[in-house]
């Protein structure tokens, strides 16, 4: 008898309406957007380059050019827009250059004017300033020396405020240096803000 009553139990829960399968859960809710505009007035970049380091005599028996490798950032701020297209800017710019067949590793500290345009989707930049090299070499030894740069930079947008960019400068050392001119070229990931 108990076991019938409990089989009868089991029939009338099966059959009750009260219960149902649970609904899956709905999308989630949007995100909140990102503040600020896309193309703020600050751009951080890091930067990623091939160094091709001159001769500092112009003659290439005496002292070999050398190539390697150069990691850098920079900070810059847009102070100015000159209607919709032109943009002026200012950057503090940092690079170190390692070169393997030369046994001076350099580092430049540099500062920049800049200015820009956009083109399509992209943007068009020039800058040009002055700042220091330092040049390391055997231990305990460091030379530093004025220098003068000429930067172009190409860049796209990937997504929201981030940027990809091909870039080019070459750096003039203003004085006697026991190193040459550097040409670097490579590229950038850019964040505005």
């Amino acid at each position: 008898m108990l076991g019938a009553v409990v089989i009868a139990s089991w029939f009338a829960q099966a059959a009750s309406p009260a219960y149902t399968q649970p609904e899956p859960p709905g999308p989630p809710p949007p995100s909140a957007p990102v503040e600020g505009p896309a193309d703020g007035p600050n751009t951080l970049s890091v930067t990623g380059r091939i160094a091709y380091r001159m001769s500092n005599t112009g003659e290439t028996a005496g002292e070999p050019a050398a190539v390697g490798f150069s990691v850098g950032g920079a900070l810059e701020h847009r102070y100015a827009k000159l209607g919709d297209a032109v943009e002026l800017g200012a950057a503090l710019t940092f690079a170190f250059d390692h070169f393997a067949t030369v046994p001076e590793d350099l580092s430049s500290f540099i500062a920049l004017q800049m200015a820009g345009v956009h083109v399509g989707l992209g943007r068009v930049s020039a800058g040009i300033g002055g700042g220091i090299n330092v040049g390391s070499g055997p231990p305990g030894s460091a030379t530093v020396h004025p220098v003068a740069r000429a930067l172009a930079r190409f860049e796209v947008p990937v997504r929201g405020r981030t940027a990809l960019a091909l870039m080019a400068d070459y750096t003039r050392t203003l004085t006697q240096a026991p190193f040459g001119d550097v040409f670097d070229a490579g590229g950038a990931l850019l964040y505005r803000f």
